[in-house]
């Protein structure tokens, strides 16, 4: 039983597919480097190309200063109150970029006339900062100005409307237009174009931009537009017709606000007047300038009868008091001191008077008694006067008393009228209370309308216009767009991406075997040895040499690729040390995987080495080797196997010492039988007998079972690669199929391997660079750059 590999263990059931590296795309932008060259150089062109096309833009810009509406008059407020739920900043933006201020600058600016021909022309071009002035009323139309040297005219069909020298002005068809100067134009005519209002406008609003610049309530208002003059003139017109509009909206606003409270004013006037009436006829009809006072004047009344009323009920009490104690015979005189005392008897004068009589005639008395008795005359005398003076006294007491009881019933009669008469107050004033509250109310109202009415009327009046221009547009002296620098980076950057990702893409779309990893760890086959590819010059020969001659190994045994066949010549050697490697099948999962000349060239490494070798072209469908070493066909291998003719007579000598070949014969019509048949090992053995090493080109695997027939007879087989070709599944299937027959896989050569990259195959990568860097171009000189360059897009002879 043979063995079914030199390597360890069982294929693999890993995906071929791993991670992406950054090696890994390293090593595609290099393989596919014209490829991101192409994409690079093309996106570039396309993208300069377009910018080239595109128009020149231009951008001013002016500043204006959104503030807060403030009255002339301190404490008054002009314009809507402050809302939290709206960005005050945000709304204005949107009115600049409204409609209405749109049609304002298109109207302003005379826009809706622009150049219709020639194409491309700017209006700052013929008009230069003269804005042409256009009639609200003008209807559309086209308008023909021609340009003379030293004036020019405007005409309409066959209507001429004037003619004027430059800098001045001409009016018809219900534009104005001024031409500064001779415009710098081949043309001697320029055709103006009358359009709609609406369209003008849209064109203004496409073009405006507005942002507030930070932490601050300034809004910057930009134009961007073709014609520099007109992107001045517009960005300027849009600041000062939304100044105007916003100052037309604040006193329109102002306006509405005055009507408004001039109608609600007449209204509460009435309503005021109404009421008044009403409160008037309630006082006629009740007789009574004011309830309220009213019932207040009669209350004191009340109050200052019951006052006089207690103070004649305490005057009734002492009376009676004094009267009682004059009647008792046991009454001191300081008894009646006292009651006299009082304030009730010293307010009556009469009284009073008496009282201090009858005293003075009572202490005349004791002074007489003093001295006299009282059967004295004088003493009898001022008895006689004390009796009638007391009789007086208490006559005089009843009756004041007697008056003061009467005036005590009046004032309690009185009192009690006065409360009877104000049980009818109450109600009153309830109603007097309502009707004057209505009237108090309504005063209020018509008061404070009045104050809003004033005020109104003043900031109807007054210009207290919320935005202020702070910064005027310049004329643009450079475009804003498009921007060729930053375009070209775009380009670049763009272009490398593009290039960078199809190089990517395209790589891991390629399913051919790319490095040596590849086949020894995921095929479990050892790599005997990696050919560069070959450089298109070193085949080149003169014309008319043999095929030979264009072997590398044969024409240049210098060359770092000579030197890589004979280093698998010595891995076949070494690769099992306990057998000699003497019969060895070459095969390739495919065609053009590079296995004839890998046989060839490996023959001469052979040969030079002093071996005796054969090359046994067992490819009974496509044969080369007879054209390769320029030897017959036949008589070949199919007449040995067939019997027509021994190996020593069918085998022919090369050029190469040391070096035979056994065409392939002519072609059968079934070569997989004779290949296995008896006959083909008897051959095998006879060549083993005569040469040292013996080489057998075998037709591809995939395509038919020749070679897995040579397999099972030969010593070992090799799997000749192409790098960057060959397919993975392709690799895969043709070792499964060696394997499904039992063949002996010495390892897997790596045809056209790229050493340059110097990824898989560390100083030997360097080594070929090197090696290749000395080589002369043929001329005695190194190669140059675009040598290599060239080298590089030439397909190597497999």
């Amino acid at each position: 039983m043979r063995e079914t590999s030199f390597g360890s263990g069982e294929q693999q059931d890993e995906s071929w597919e791993a991670g992406y590296s950054l090696r890994d795309a390293i090593t595609a932008i290099r393989r596919r480097w014209w490829i991101v060259a192409a994409a690079f150089v093309v996106t570039v062109a396309l993208m300069m190309l377009r910018t080239m096309q595109q128009p020149r833009l231009y951008r001013a810009a002016a500043t204006v200063r959104v503030q807060q509406g403030q009255s002339p008059i301190a404490g008054m407020q002009v314009g809507p109150q402050y809302d939290f739920r709206i960005d005050r900043l945000l709304s204005e933006q949107q009115v600049i970029r409204s409609q209405v201020v749109a049609e304002r600058v298109a109207q302003s600016l005379g826009l809706r006339l622009r150049v219709a021909h020639p194409p491309d022309v700017a209006r700052g071009q013929i008009f230069g900062d003269k804005m042409p002035v256009v009639d609200t009323a003008a209807t559309g139309g086209e308008f023909l100005l021609s340009l003379g040297e030293r004036d020019y005219t405007l005409s309409a069909g066959n209507t001429r409307y004037g003619r004027a020298p430059y800098g001045m002005s001409v009016t018809g068809g219900g534009i104005t237009v001024t031409v500064p100067s001779r415009p710098d134009l081949r043309e001697r005519a320029v055709v103006l174009e009358l359009g709609p209002l609406m369209y003008a406008s849209g064109e203004v609003r496409g073009g405006i931009t507005t942002r507030v610049l930070p932490q601050t309530d300034i809004v910057e208002i930009a134009y961007t537009g073709t014609d520099p003059q007109v992107v001045k003139a517009i960005a300027n017109a849009v600041a000062e017709r939304y100044a105007e509009y916003s100052r037309e909206a604040q006193r329109e606003n102002a306006r509405g606000k005055s009507l408004f409270i001039e109608q609600k004013l007449a209204e509460q006037e009435k309503m005021l007047a109404v009421m008044q009436d009403s409160l008037s006829q309630f006082r006629q009809r009740h007789h009574t300038s004011g309830v309220v006072a009213e019932q207040g004047a009669q209350g004191e009344r009340i109050y200052r009868l019951e006052e006089q009323l207690q103070a004649a009920l305490v005057e009734q009490r002492v009376y009676e008091s004094l009267i009682g104690k004059l009647t008792q015979a046991d009454t001191t005189d300081e008894e009646l001191r006292k009651l006299v005392g009082t304030e009730a008897v010293s307010r009556n004068s009469s009284i009073a008077v008496l009282y201090t009589r009858w005293f003075e005639l009572q202490k005349e008395r004791q002074q007489l008694t003093g001295t006299r008795t009282s059967a004295n005359r004088d003493v009898q005398t001022i008895d006689s006067l004390i009796v009638l003076t007391k009789r007086d006294l208490q006559i005089s007491s009843r009756v004041y008393l007697q008056g003061l009881r009467s005036r005590i019933s009046s004032y309690q009669d009185n009192i009690s009228r006065l409360r009877a008469e104000g049980e009818r107050f109450p109600p009153l004033a309830a109603e007097e209370a309502r009707l004057m509250g209505g009237v108090e109310t309504l005063q209020k109202i018509f008061d404070s309308l009045q104050e809003q009415y004033q005020l109104a009327r003043i900031a109807e009046s007054a210009d207290a216009g919320s935005v202020r221009l702070i910064d005027s547009a310049t004329l643009p002296l450079f475009a804003v767009s498009p921007n060729r620098r930053r375009a070209l980076m775009m380009a670049i950057l763009l272009g490398l991406f593009l290039g960078v990702g199809l190089a990517m893409l395209l790589e891991r779309l390629d399913d051919s075997v790319k490095s040596p990893d590849e086949i020894r760890e995921r095929m479990d086959l050892s790599v005997l040895g990696s050919i560069p590819a070959i450089d298109a010059r070193e085949l080149e020969t003169a014309e008319g040499a043999p095929s030979i001659e264009r072997l590398i190994a044969h024409a240049r045994p210098k060359s770092p690729v000579a030197e890589a066949y004979r280093s698998l010549r010595t891995n076949l050697a070494f690769a099992k040390a306990n057998r000699d490697l003497r019969t060895i099948v070459f095969t390739s999962p495919g065609p053009a995987d590079g296995k004839s000349t890998t046989v060839a060239n490996l023959a001469i490494t052979f040969a030079q080495q002093g071996q005796r070798t054969l090359v046994i072209d067992a490819d009974l469908r496509r044969a080369v080797m007879d054209k390769t070493f320029s030897v017959p066909r036949s008589p070949g291998l199919t007449d040995v196997i067939i019997g027509n003719v021994t190996l020593a007579q069918a085998v022919s000598a090369s050029q190469v010492p040391n070096l035979s070949v056994l065409g392939s014969g002519q072609f059968p019509p079934n070569p997989s039988e004779l290949l296995g048949s008896p006959a083909m090992r008897g051959a095998l053995a006879q060549a083993n007998e005569l040469f040292d090493v013996v080489l057998i080109d075998s037709p591809p695997l995939l395509a038919v079972t020749d070679a897995a027939v040579l397999s099972t007879i030969a010593d070992a087989t090799v799997l000749v690669i192409r790098m960057g070709s060959t397919a993975r599944e392709a690799v895969r299937r043709a070792v499964a199929l060696l394997r499904a027959v039992h063949g002996t896989i010495a390892g897997a050569v790596l045809n056209d391997v790229d050493m340059r990259g110097g990824k898989y195959y560390g100083g030997y990568g360097y080594y070929y660079y090197y090696a290749s860097a000395a080589e002369t171009n043929g001329n005695g000189a190194k190669p140059g750059v675009m040598d290599r360059l060239r080298a590089l897009r030439k397909p190597s002879r497999k």
